[in-house]
C-alpha cells in the first residue's frame, strides 16, 4: 500500500511518519464495474486514493440525468472535498471498470492537519483546483449548450487560470483587448469613468458571466474598468483560444449575444448594480459590540427576506467537523478550509452573513476578504474613531473600486432620537448608516430589507399646496400595512418627507403645515425683490421651530432631499446636515425665496431637475419605490388672452373686483413655480417608468399650487385616491404591504 501512496502528487508533502500513518490506516475497497463509491448527498466520513481502474464522477445534468463530468484513474483521490470544506458529498462517483481504492477514514486526516503542514497545502491545492473545475462545468452548459466530460476539458485547456484578490484590478477602461475572461467563482465589479476623473460602479459581473468579449469582437479599447470586489477565479482565453471558441462552439456567439443584451436592458434600467449571493461581514468597532446579540438578531430578520447562512468561527468548525481548537487548527481552518467551503457554498444562499470576532483578528481578517459587504457595528455612545482592524482591513486603498461599506449605530432601547451620528460618519466613507436598537424588531427588519435590496421606498413630488395630498396618501400606506424604510422628496415633497422621517403622524402633520404655510407669515416677509420677493426669514423661522437642531443624518428613517444646484446646473442630494436647512434648499421657489448658498453655491427648490426623485431613489439604494406625483403633467390650460402687454394694476383690480369672473390669469408664485417643474415633468415620464415600481398620481388639478387653505380637502383627496390604487395592486396580488 505504501508504494501507492508515494506516488501520489496529491501527497507528496507527506513525511516519512505520514506515509507509515496513512499506509497502516488504509484499508483497500474492490468495483466491480458499475458499483456506486460515493453518493451525491451522502456524509462525508472518508476519503479514496485509486489505485487501480477507473471511477466515473457524476452530476445532474441540466435537464436532469446524471451526466459525467470526470474520470479519475490510478493515482486519483476521491472525496477529497469533503474532507476540507466539510458538508455532504457534492457528486456520484461509480466505477466504469473493474477498480481497486484505498479508504482512508477522516479521524486519520484530521491527525495528519495537526502536523502535516505541507500535505494539508498540497490537498487544499487539490481541493480549490478540482472546485473550480466542478463550478466550470456548471457554468459551461449555459455557454455552449450540451458538452460531454472530453469536451469541457478541451475548453479548460484553451484558457489559463487567473486569481484575482479582493481590489485587484483584471484591467482598466482603455486598456487594449487581449482576450475574454470566464469568472468561475467570486464578484467583479464595473466602473466607468467620470468627467471629473472618478468611477463610477455600473454593474457586477457574476459567477458563469463572460467579461472582455466586447474588446475582442469590436477591436477596441476596454470600455470599462474590472476589478473584484471578492477573491475570484476566471478562465482566461487569448484572442486565438477565444477565435477557436467561437468556432467550434457557434452557441457561444449566441450567448454572448443574449448576455450583452441583458447588460444593455440592466443599463437602460439604471438600476443599481445586484448579486446573487452577498456574502457579507459583520465587523464590530470595539469590543464592547454585543456580537453575537447583533448579528443573530439580524441573521433573524434577513432569514424573513430571503435564505440566509449565518457562520462565526465555531459554527464553520461545526459544520467543516473540524478537529479541537488548537492554533494549528484554526490556521488551517481560517485559511484552507473557510475560503474552499466558502467557495461550494456559493449560489445556495442568497445571503452569507459571516460573524466576525474582535479577539481573533485571523478569522476577521479573513472574513473581510472574502466578503463582497462589509458591516460596521458601533455602540452610538462610544469613541466613533474606527477600530485598528477597520483601519486596516476596511478603509484601506485599494487598486480599484471599493467593496460596499455601511455603518450600523447601536442605541439603547429606550433612545427617544440617535444623536452624533456625524461624528461617526466623518471617520468613514460609507454607502449608508442605520440605526438600531436590539430590542426592536423593526429596525432590524428595516435593516434586513436594505441589505436584501427589497427596501420599501417613498419618492414624494413636488406640487406647491397640492403636495398635502402626500399625507393622506401616508395614512392610507400606515393603514395598508408598507412600512416605509427610505423618504426622499423634492420641494413640497421634501417637507412632507422630512415630517415623515422625523416620526409625525399624519394628525401632526396636519397640525405642523396648516401653521408652516400661512401666507399672513409670507405677506409679512416680503421685501425689495432684488434677489427674491421675501426675504425668507419667515419661511426658514417656521421650518426652525418645526424641525429644530435635528440633523438629517440622526432619523431612525433614512432621509433625502433634492434641490437644484443653480451654480453648477445639476441635480444635488441631501442626505447629510441640517433638517430644516436642507428643506428650506429644496422647497425655496425660485423667486419667491432667496437661494440658500451651500457651499458658496447657489440651491434653489428641487423641481427643475427632480419634480419627482424616483431617479434620485434609485442612485441612493435598491429597493420597491413608491412614487406619488402632485404635479400633473397638463395645467395652467385656462387663461385670458390678454394681448402682448398686461397692467400689474389691471389683474390686481380683476381679484378684487371679478365681476363676471372671465377674466384668467394665474399669479406670478404659481407660474414660476410651474416654470420649475415644467422641464422636469417633461423628462418624467421616462422617470416613472424605469424607476416606479408604484406609481400614484393625484387628481389634485383643481387646487391651484398655492391653495394652502385646502390643506384638509387634499389630505383627503390623497388618502382614498392611495387606497383606491392599494386596492388595485392587492388585486393583482403585487402589493408589498405586510
Amino acid at each position: 500500500m505504501k508504494e501507492y501512496i508515494q506516488v501520489v502528487a496529491a501527497f507528496a508533502g507527506l513525511s516519512t511518519a505520514g506515509v507509515e500513518l496513512l499506509a497502516a490506516a488504509g484499508t483497500w475497497t474492490p468495483l466491480a464495474p458499475g458499483d456506486t463509491l460515493l453518493f451525491r448527498g451522502d456524509e462525508a466520513d472518508a476519503l479514496y486514493l485509486v489505485a487501480e481502474g477507473r471511477l466515473d464522477v457524476l452530476m445532474p445534468g441540466v435537464a436532469g440525468p446524471e451526466t459525467v463530468i470526470a474520470e479519475l484513474g490510478p493515482g486519483d483521490v476521491a472525496g477529497e472535498i469533503q474532507m476540507l470544506t466539510g458538508g455532504r458529498r457534492g457528486a456520484t462517483i461509480r466505477a466504469a471498470t473493474a477498480t481497486r481504492v484505498i479508504r482512508f477514514d477522516k479521524q486519520i486526516f484530521d491527525r495528519l492537519a495537526e502536523t502535516e503542514s505541507a500535505f494539508i497545502e498540497s490537498i487544499q491545492n487539490l481541493v480549490l483546483g478540482r472546485l473550480r473545475r466542478n463550478q466550470l462545468a456548471a457554468i459551461l452548459p449555459a455557454q455552449f449548450g450540451d458538452l460531454d466530460f472530453r469536451q469541457m476539458e478541451e475548453i479548460e485547456a484553451l484558457g489559463r487560470w487567473v486569481t484575482l484578490h479582493k481590489g485587484q484590478v483584471l484591467f482598466r477602461q482603455g486598456d487594449p483587448g487581449n482576450g475574454a475572461y470566464i469568472l468561475v467563482n467570486g464578484l467583479l465589479g464595473v466602473l466607468v469613468g467620470k468627467p471629473d476623473g472618478s468611477f463610477r460602479l455600473v454593474n457586477h459581473i457574476q459567477h458563469g458571466e463572460i467579461v472582455g468579449e466586447m474588446a475582442l469582437l469590436s477591436d477596441e479599447p476596454r470600455s470599462a474598468t474590472i476589478y473584484a470586489t471578492r477573491e475570484s477565479d476566471l478562465l482566461f482565453f487569448g484572442k486565438r483560444e477565444f477565435a477557436v471558441l467561437l468556432e467550434k462552439h457557434p452557441r457561444f456567439l449566441l450567448s454572448i449575444t443574449r448576455m450583452n443584451i441583458d447588460r444593455l436592458r440592466h443599463s437602460m434600467s439604471q438600476a443599481r448594480p445586484g448579486t446573487n449571493t452577498s456574502v457579507t461581514a459583520v465587523v464590530a468597532a470595539s469590543p464592547a459590540v454585543p456580537m453575537p446579540e447583533f448579528a443573530s438578531r439580524l441573521a433573524a430578520a434577513l432569514a424573513k427576506c430571503c435564505t440566509v447562512l449565518h457562520v462565526d468561527r465555531k459554527r464553520l468548525q461545526a459544520i467543516l467537523g473540524a478537529p479541537d481548537d488548537s492554533a494549528a487548527a484554526r490556521e488551517i481552518l481560517v485559511n484552507a478550509r473557510f475560503p474552499a467551503w466558502l467557495c461550494s457554498e456559493e449560489g445556495k444562499h442568497r445571503f452569507i452573513l459571516l460573524e466576525t470576532d474582535s479577539s481573533d483578528l485571523q478569522w476577521t481578517e479573513s472574513c473581510i476578504r472574502q466578503a463582497d459587504q462589509v458591516l460596521t457595528a458601533g455602540l452610538a455612545a462610544e469613541n466613533p474613531a474606527p477600530s485598528d482592524i477597520e483601519a486596516r482591513c476596511v478603509y484601506s486603498p485599494q487598486d480599484a473600486g471599493e467593496v460596499q461599506k455601511r455603518l450600523v449605530l447601536i442605541h439603547p432601547d429606550d433612545c427617544a432620537r440617535p444623536s452624533g451620528t456625524a461624528r461617526w460618519l466623518a471617520h468613514r466613507s460609507v454607502e449608508m448608516h442605520h440605526h438600531v436598537r436590539l430590542g426592536v424588531e423593526g429596525d432590524f427588519d428595516r435593516l434586513a430589507r436594505f441589505l436584501t435590496g427589497s427596501a420599501i421606498c417613498l419618492a414624494l413630488g413636488g406640487g406647491g399646496a397640492r403636495g398635502f395630498a402626500h399625507i393622506g396618501a401616508m395614512r392610507a400606506l400606515r393603514e395598508q400595512g408598507a412600512p416605509i424604510d427610505i423618504v426622499g422628496g423634492s420641494s413640497m415633497g421634501a417637507v412632507i418627507g422630512a415630517e415623515l422621517a422625523l416620526g409625525m403622524s399624519p394628525d401632526e402633520m396636519l397640525r405642523a403645515n396648516k401653521f408652516l404655510f400661512s401666507n399672513a407669515g409670507l405677506v409679512r416677509d416680503l421685501t425689495l425683490p432684488l434677489l427674491s420677493f421675501t426675504t425668507g426669514k419667515a419661511y426658514a423661522g417656521t421650518l426652525k421651530q418645526i424641525f429644530r437642531d435635528v440633523e438629517i443624518e440622526d432619523l431612525w428613517i433614512p432621509y433625502f432631499c433634492v434641490s437644484s444646484n443653480i451654480s453648477l446646473a445639476e441635480r444635488a442630494i441631501h442626505r447629510t446636515g441640517l433638517l430644516w436647512r436642507k428643506v428650506r434648499a429644496s422647497s425655496g421657489v425660485q423667486g419667491m425665496f432667496p437661494p440658500v448658498v451651500l457651499n458658496g453655491e447657489l440651491h434653489v427648490d428641487g423641481a427643475p431637475f427632480s419634480n419627482l426623485p424616483a431617479d434620485a431613489m434609485k442612485d441612493v439604494c435598491d429597493g420597491k419605490v413608491i412614487a406619488i406625483d402632485v404635479s400633473p403633467p397638463i395645467d395652467l390650460v385656462q387663461n385670458t388672452d390678454y394681448g402682448d402687454a398686461v397692467s400689474g394694476w389691471k389683474i390686481l383690480f380683476k381679484r378684487w373686483f371679478p365681476g363676471d369672473g372671465s377674466f384668467r390669469c394665474a399669479d406670478l408664485g404659481t407660474i414660476m413655480q410651474r416654470a420649475g417643474e415644467a422641464v422636469s415633468i417633461a423628462n418624467q415620464k421616462l422617470t416613472i417608468q424605469r424607476m416606479a415600481d408604484y406609481y400614484i398620481r393625484m387628481p389634485v388639478e383643481e387646487f391651484g399650487l398655492f391653495a394652502f387653505g385646502s390643506l384638509p380637502k387634499l389630505e383627503q383627496i390623497g388618502y382614498e385616491h392611495a387606497k383606491q390604487k392599494i386596492a388595485e395592486w392587492r388585486s393583482e396580488g403585487r402589493w408589498i404591504g405586510i
